[in-house]
């Protein structure tokens, strides 16, 4: 063979190589759930969770969701977690051209928690719809105690269309009630937040006292993002911030 065939060979090897690999993903449907599930990297879910139990992103894990819907109905309130939490580094890609609904469970969690000191990537071209319960954020941390239970990381987004509807006393991407979440980053996608009561659309939650502040950490911007409209609480000062 000449070279053009032999490069031709090699690119169509490939193509072939790259097909079967995606084909090893696994996929899981939460509607065959029935226990605590934690999500592995490369891992695909889809359908809609139908029992009150915590789901929950390996830490270091990418997850792809594709058409997933946990408790969006509000249904599930025995269970005091996350609609999905991330106890360490987490990249969820939302599949093109798909829905996802999320709500956190209980009162005071969030639909997407990441813990302190690890940081949350969002990217994709699908749409998530985020919301929660109570005084938690949509998509970053819960309305938190004296011990900080539910202080969040950082949160990085590069894509998608995001609807994240905060809690009372909770922005809508960011810190719940009392809490303090890390920084936030958006490079990208299409993002409506809204803040509840006193949080901003895009940052801190309320602070009930100077003891048990809502703290954020740093926010940036990206010009690159397609639209964003951040709304905050009726009784907050800032939409973003």
């Amino acid at each position: 063979m000449n070279y053009t065939m032999i490069k031709r060979f090699y690119i169509l090897l490939l193509a072939i190589v790259a097909s079967v690999g995606m084909s090893w993903a696994t996929t899981t449907d939460l509607a065959s759930i029935t226990s605590d599930y934690t999500a592995q990297d490369g891992e695909i879910l889809t359908g809609t969770l139908g029992v009150n139990v915590k789901i929950s992103i390996a830490p270091g894990a990418t997850v792809t969701l594709n058409g997933v819907d946990i408790n969006s109905s509000g249904t599930w309130t025995g269970g005091d977690y996350a609609g999905i939490t991330c106890p360490g580094n987490a990249t969820i890609i939302l599949a093109d051209g798909t829905v996802n609904r999320i709500k956190g469970f209980l009162n005071g969690n969030s639909a997407i928690h990441i813990k302190p000191n690890y940081t949350l990537t969002i990217e994709g071209d699908g749409t998530l719809y985020a919301s929660t319960q109570g005084g938690a954020a949509a998509i970053g941390c819960g309305y938190s105690d004296s011990g900080g239970s539910r202080n969040g990381g950082n949160i990085v987004i590069n894509g998608g269309t995001i609807y994240a509807n905060g809690g009372s006393l909770a922005a809508g991407i960011g810190g719940g009630g009392r809490a303090t979440i890390g920084n936030i980053t958006i490079n990208g996608g299409i993002i409506y937040a809204v803040g509840g009561g006193t949080g901003a659309g895009i940052g801190g939650g309320q602070s009930k006292s100077n003891s048990w502040k809502s703290i954020c950490g740093n926010i940036t911007i990206s010009s690159n993002v397609k639209y964003l409209k951040a709304t905050k609480g009726s009784g907050a000062a800032h939409s973003i911030g």
